[in-house]
């Protein structure tokens, strides 16, 4: 019982983490590193026109920006980032990887941790945390940040603050108790109340981490969420729904895209435009649904039997475009021809065999719709041979 009890725990934990299909990290990745180093500009940006607007307005703030160290490192430090987040977004085309998100998830412990020197270091005249609260609730709910990344940030700063404000106290209590002669000790409830109202203060920081570490986490599940529905959608337009090809606009498209490609490489590329025998007779005689199930085996095979740098496009009904990639006449002609065979091999459940019958085109400086046309010929001549049978549009 008590080891089914904690599989149920962690089934419901597992349950809370969104999976990332392999094939889109690296693009949600890319995505939320563009939009964080927007971000660190705009923080950073603001940060450096606010102690701009300070040092013109009040005179005595001028020289304590100068006096303190920590204040001119920050501000330095601002506009490094707005300097190098600049450059990563616009300049630089390849702005995924561990190197530029340490980048920004040291940004976001710097800042965190100014501001928890700076609540310590004016904790006795207010009294309050509120930037420390305030900068850490910011960057967890500004900033998209993986999970862990968020638990370690933001707890750790939690714990420099806890230790860092206990030695303070501590040695404020060692340096005033050093003041007063032996017989003039302050009164204990005078301490007592001092660690009391340490232990509050880092009760409440230890209270607000929990809650940015929660809504860190949120945040980022929130911004995956949205990633991948609009995938999903984005992959609903491109995509066939029966047999999950490309349509019959996407597979055109990047048929024309591939020209554009092979124009600048001058590497080829080639078309095979194919279709189902007879298979009016398959609808007519079994209906419509055997009739689909040919056609999503078909489209199966296609996928499989293709590499993965070319397409596959269902054209219309039962008929095929595929593009390949790299690849010359002589070798669509063969591609083609081991995929009749796989064809002609295949169990579809009738008494007779499915067979297709195919037109091979090479990209010769003319246009995509072009290229369709004088495949679609070459697959009406393989039709009026006799069906089963590839046929080049270089072929007369």
């Amino acid at each position: 019982m008590e080891g089914t009890g904690r599989h149920n725990i962690f089934q419901k934990l597992k349950s809370l983490i969104i999976p990332i299909p392999k094939d889109l990290k690296d693009e949600f990745y890319s995505r939320i590193v563009k939009e964080n180093l927007v971000r660190v500009m705009i923080i950073s940006i603001i940060y450096v026109l606010f102690e701009i607007i300070i040092i013109f307005t009040d005179v005595q703030k001028v020289y304590s920006v100068y006096e303190d160290k920590l204040s001119t490192l920050i501000i330095i430090f601002h506009i490094v980032f707005i300097l190098i987040s600049y450059w990563l977004r616009f300049k630089k085309n390849h702005v995924n990887g561990m190197a530029t998100q340490v980048i920004i998830y040291l940004y976001c412990f710097v800042l965190v941790y100014w501001s928890i020197d700076t609540s310590l270091e004016y904790i006795n005249e207010h009294g309050s945390i509120t930037l420390f609260i305030l900068t850490l609730t910011g960057t967890s709910a500004f900033f998209y940040r993986r999970p862990l990344a968020t638990l370690i940030t933001n707890f750790g700063l939690c714990i420099y603050f806890a230790l860092k404000i206990k030695y303070l106290v501590e040695d404020y209590i060692m340096i005033q108790l050093g003041n007063f002669s032996p017989g003039n000790f302050p009164v204990e409830n005078t301490v007592d109340s001092m660690f009391i109202e340490v232990n509050l203060h880092i009760a409440d920081a230890f209270l607000i981490t929990v809650i940015c570490c929660a809504l860190g986490i949120v945040v980022y599940k929130l911004r995956l969420k949205v990633f991948l529905e609009k995938k999903a959608l984005e992959e609903l337009a491109l995509k066939d729904s029966m047999t999950n090809l490309f349509n019959h606009k996407t597979i055109c498209d990047l048929l024309k895209k591939e020209i554009r490609r092979s124009k600048r490489s001058s590497q080829p590329v080639s078309i095979l435009m194919t279709d189902i025998d007879h298979f009016k007779k398959v609808n007519d005689t079994y209906g419509h649904q055997v009739g689909d199930q040919v056609i999503i085996k078909i489209s199966k095979l296609l996928t499989e039997v293709c590499r993965e740098t070319d397409y596959v496009g269902r054209y219309g009904g039962e008929e095929f475009l595929v593009v390949l990639i790299d690849t010359n006449e002589d070798g669509a002609k063969k591609f083609a021809e081991r995929f009749r065979k796989e064809v002609e091999k295949m169990d579809f459940g009738l008494p007779y065999q499915v067979t297709v019958s195919g037109g091979v085109k090479t990209y010769e400086n003319e246009s995509a719709e072009e290229m369709i046309k004088l495949a679609d010929r070459a697959l009406y001549k393989a039709k009026e041979k006799g069906r089963n049978c590839i046929i080049s549009a270089g072929i007369n």
